[in-house]
């Protein structure tokens, strides 16, 4: 009988006390979205309609594009009309693309003769800029000219459909206690073209979570997330559902909270094997040894007279012992642990937090790189310290690739 899969369901079941996955962490994007293309001619567009000339005579109109308010997934066409003041003619090489969010569609390809207007057409994609306020440039190179570049620039701010605010992904850190409470609130706002309103539905979580959910006016909702009973030691991961009914076809909100109970205890072994024998084949009770160390650091010390341990049958605790910072527990293995196969799991508990360790009889021997006698060494991993705050959105990326003219 083989036991590793077992084995490490029951280790990673103590050490992280986890809810199962509801879905794929994307909190603010519907489900079905359609991106829309708007056509946004210079007339158009509210703009800074002031004329740019510059030094190599070219003149752009608008000099400062105002795109205005822009929704996610959105695509949206704004042009440029570039004069010729020079006395002779110019041809355009190629225009450049600020970043990712913005492609050249159209330009001139033929020489601009003098006093000669043409447009460029730009298509910015809303999807590619970060949220609230931006502002871009894209260059138009010139065959011949000093300085060879003229900028075209743009303006405008991104609004997202579901607006939520703080970020609804929260990193709670370390809590000191099983019981400790905390309170999250939330903005949720509708920001929906064409008069439709945001409907939400009843928030869905589980204990020790309590979730509300209260109108503020029109499209408008507030979230107050509260733990309000104790859970585990070791590490926790929650998730909230907030339906949305209106507009139809839109993914739930979802809503993470994740941190630690208690201080990070290192046990090792991380887990005992034993082959399967017979009580005659070995008669003597069998002693092993645990280490019980907090956090990374050794100055923690973890007192020998504060650990407690929770036993399966047939094993006992001889003395817990004081090494250092670590705490060291002798277990005393009566015949009748080995005399059948099983898997247990060994309980260790601190004022301040709670590791475990199993042990197993019988079945194939795990690979481990670092064997202890019989026993077998993992370190546990350390747990993230990252304090309460949002997640940073993803940088807009910069270089989009030339458009060049042939």
């Amino acid at each position: 009988m083989t036991h590793p899969i077992i084995i490490y369901a029951l280790v990673g079941g103590a050490l992280l006390a986890a809810p199962a996955v509801l879905a794929a962490d994307r909190p603010v994007a519907p489900a079905t979205v359609v991106t829309t293309k708007k056509a946004c001619a210079v007339a158009a567009c509210p703009d800074q309609a002031v004329p740019f000339k510059a030094p190599n005579g070219i003149v752009v109109t608008p000099g400062l594009l105002n795109m205005g308010r822009m929704m996610d997934f959105e695509a949206r066409k704004i042009q440029f009309e570039l004069t010729n003041a020079n006395t002779m003619a110019v041809k355009v090489l190629r225009v450049r693309a600020g970043c990712s969010c913005t492609k050249v569609t159209d330009f001139p390809k033929a020489p601009i003769p003098p006093g000669g207007k043409v447009t460029v057409t730009l298509e910015v994609l809303s999807d590619k800029l970060p949220r609230g306020e931006f502002q871009r440039t894209a260059m138009v190179e010139f065959e011949g000219l000093t300085p060879s570049t003229v900028p075209l620039k743009y303006l405008g701010s991104k609004t997202q459909r579901i607006m939520i605010m703080p970020n609804p992904t929260v990193r709670l850190g370390k809590l000191k206690e099983p019981a400790a409470t905390w309170t999250s609130t939330f903005e949720i706002v509708g920001n929906l073209e064409d008069g439709k309103s945001l409907v939400l539905g009843v928030p869905v979580c589980s204990a020790p979570l309590k979730a509300e959910i209260k109108t503020i006016k029109t499209s408008h909702y507030r979230l107050t997330v509260t733990q309000t009973g104790a859970r585990g030691w070791g590490s926790f991961k929650d998730r909230i559902r907030v339906p949305v009914t209106a507009p139809g076809g839109s993914a739930p909100l979802l809503f993470t909270f994740s941190g630690r109970v208690g201080e990070l205890l290192q046990v090792r072994p991380l887990m005992m094997w034993f082959p399967l024998v017979t009580v005659a084949e070995k008669p003597a009770t069998v002693r092993r040894t645990i280490k019980i160390s907090q956090g990374a650091k050794p100055t923690q010390v973890v007192k020998a007279t504060d650990v407690k341990v929770t036993l399966p049958p047939d094993v006992k605790v001889l003395e817990v012992t004081q090494a250092g910072s670590r705490a060291t527990v002798e277990l005393e293995f009566a015949p009748t642990f080995f005399a059948k196969e099983r898997i247990e799991k060994v309980v260790v508990s601190t004022p301040v937090g709670q590791a475990s360790f199993a042990v197993v009889v019988g079945g194939e021997k795990p690979l481990f790189k670092q064997p202890y006698s019989d026993e077998l060494v993992t370190p546990v991993e350390t747990a993230d310290e990252t304090p309460v705050g949002a997640v940073p959105e993803e940088e807009d990326k910069e270089g989009a690739s030339p458009l060049s003219a042939k």
